[in-house]
């Protein structure tokens, strides 16, 4: 605990990696906190706090929400408080905060929009004067990032930061302005998490509230419409953008009303992406909002430069192959939605390896693709049950396992002996039934395939 320089008492609550990053930030403010968890927590500190800061994994169904959510803070609004109160202070052009959230493909956009803006960065005078930071649930949160800035004595640099943003992130979200704030797509997801897909999709939503720049798509925009619609708001509508015309708004959306130097850009699915590293329709339809965001940030551009994009490892990634056929490393795929994309992205001839912690996940959304692409199917974990039911009705071949392990030996037999021509690895759920997350769910599928790559090669 750092000596008191505020007046304000707060509570850190939970351990992992994002409130460690913010622990580290407040104690190079020497700012005082009090940091517990479920294991120490003190109910009577609890009570005696100004601000809680709770760690994104907590649910809102947790006490804490229950006897104190009116403290409860976001990670990312209390670092706008900081700023309020003049800890963290540098001239207000100095940052451009990106935000990209959506529920599948925001990693990947992410990476492209980073690695876009380093390819650029030479030519483009604005790109060149700033230093480029990637981060939020990507890699380091923002509280990281900012800690890195004042350690390194650059604040008087100007600094963009790209963050994905989770809706575990967004939820609580007050009081905070992204320069760029861009909304991908939406499907079910995180049902455990959120009471409704509605409920899902208002804390998606508030980054475009959060917005001085709000981009979103066209295909999601008949979601909010139809959302909107259910949720009592019918009148309250959303004026439709088009791609190509910047217009300042006033309007509502979601009851909430917009600033009036706000933008709100719609973009449309069209041909971006001549990248062979990154598979898949969904990745050409969200570069489309890459495009949008960097007309804003930069105004015209090399396009070329796109097929210089390096993959993300694990989303789509193509490996070497073992004894010609393809691997396909989709290891942080963790949605029945995006193992559904995933598979779109496969010619036909594919053994697909799936499997993990049942969080509730509709995997009936799997039956056309499973007709349409007729996989060979190698299933373990929780939703092995649920998985194997489906192929079945389908008459698809699918065979279930104990372990990852087991299922990529077993599909690459299976590969073999059907002159299949690769490997899908795409779980389509959560890691948390046999592994500690999915990081380590990521270490074991790789000393597996290099296991049988050293077998396969004699």
């Amino acid at each position: 605990m750092s000596s008191n320089t505020t007046s304000h008492t707060i509570v850190i609550y939970g351990k992992g990696k994002a409130m460690k990053y913010l622990c580290e930030l407040l104690d190079y403010l020497k700012i005082v906190y009090i940091q517990m968890d479920d294991e120490d927590a003190d109910v009577n500190l609890i009570s005696a706090a100004d601000y809680i800061i709770a760690t994104p994994g907590i649910k809102p169904s947790h006490r804490l929400y229950m006897e104190y959510g009116q403290k409860i803070v976001s990670e990312l609004s209390f670092l706008w408080l900081l700023k309020q109160w003049w800890y963290l202070s540098w001239r207000d052009d100095a940052i451009t905060l990106i935000g990209i959230t959506g529920t599948n493909g925001k990693s990947t956009t992410t990476w492209m929009m980073y690695q876009m803006l380093e390819l650029l960065r030479p030519h483009h005078d604005f790109l060149s004067e700033s230093m480029i930071h990637i981060g939020g649930n990507f890699d380091k949160p923002l509280s990281g990032i900012i800690h890195s800035i004042l350690l390194s004595g650059q604040t008087q640099q100007r600094h963009i930061i790209i963050l994905e943003v989770s809706s575990f992130m967004l939820w609580k979200l007050q009081s905070f302005r992204f320069d760029i704030g861009i909304f991908l797509n939406l499907a079910r997801d995180h049902q455990d998490r959120h009471k409704d897909m509605s409920d899902y999709l208002l804390a998606k939503a508030n980054i475009l509230f959060q917005a001085d720049i709000a981009i979103t798509s066209s295909e999601l925009y008949n979601d909010l419409t139809h959302i909107q619609y259910h949720a009592n708001l019918a009148g309250k509508t959303i004026r439709h953008v088009v791609r190509t015309r910047l217009k300042k708004m006033i309007t509502w959306l979601f009851g909430r009303r917009l600033q009036s130097d706000q933008h709100f850009l719609i973009y449309h699915a069209y041909e971006w992406l001549d990248n062979p590293a990154f598979i898949g329709e969904h990745n050409k339809r969200n570069a489309g909002a890459i495009d949008l965001a960097l007309q804003q940030l930069i105004g015209s551009y090399d396009h070329s430069l796109r097929s210089q994009v390096p993959a993300l490892p694990h989303r789509l990634q193509l490996l070497e192959p073992i004894d010609g056929i393809k691997i396909v490393d989709d290891a942080i795929c963790t949605s029945a939605h995006a193992m559904m994309t995933a598979l779109q992205s496969q010619s036909s001839h594919v053994v697909l390896v799936c499997g993990g912690y049942d969080a509730g996940d509709d995997y009936t959304i799997l039956q056309h693709i499973f007709v349409q692409q007729q996989p060979h199917i190698v299933v373990y974990g929780q939703i092995g049950p649920t998985i194997y039911a489906l192929a079945k009705q389908r008459w698809l071949s699918c065979q279930m396992v104990s372990t990852l392990e087991d299922s990529l030996t077993l599909a690459l037999e299976i590969a073999k002996n059907n002159s299949l021509t690769s490997i899908l690895f795409s779980p389509g759920a959560k890691s948390f039934d046999l592994f500690d997350n999915v990081y380590h769910r990521i270490r074991v599928f790789e000393e597996t395939v290099g296991r049988l790559r050293k077998i396969n090669w004699g």
